[in-house]
């Protein structure tokens, strides 16, 4: 019973939930930066959306979509960071 939901479909969408509120948080991030600039809130949305735990889907497109985004977001948060650090 216990392996039933490991790549279930209880597991891809729990993926694809996460997977939308990362690319919401890079989207926001880039028109953000296209006009005045990101701000805190951009850096609360980026680490929100990596808190998160996930699963594997057993999808391997899907779990390397995910990985992708996660690091992304991980790569822009360390920057917005660093940029507020020396402000």
């Amino acid at each position: 019973m216990a392996l039933q939901g490991v790549g279930g479909p209880e597991a891809r969408a729990r993926a694809l939930r996460k997977g939308r509120r990362m690319l919401d948080a890079l989207d926001r991030l880039q028109l953000a930066m296209l006009g005045e600039g990101p701000s805190k809130g951009h850096l609360a949305l980026l680490k929100g959306a990596l808190e998160e735990q996930r699963d594997a889907t057993g999808d391997i497109g899907l779990d390397d979509t995910l990985n992708w985004a996660e690091v992304r977001i991980a790569v822009e948060a360390a920057k917005l960071e660093r940029e507020a650090e020396a402000a």
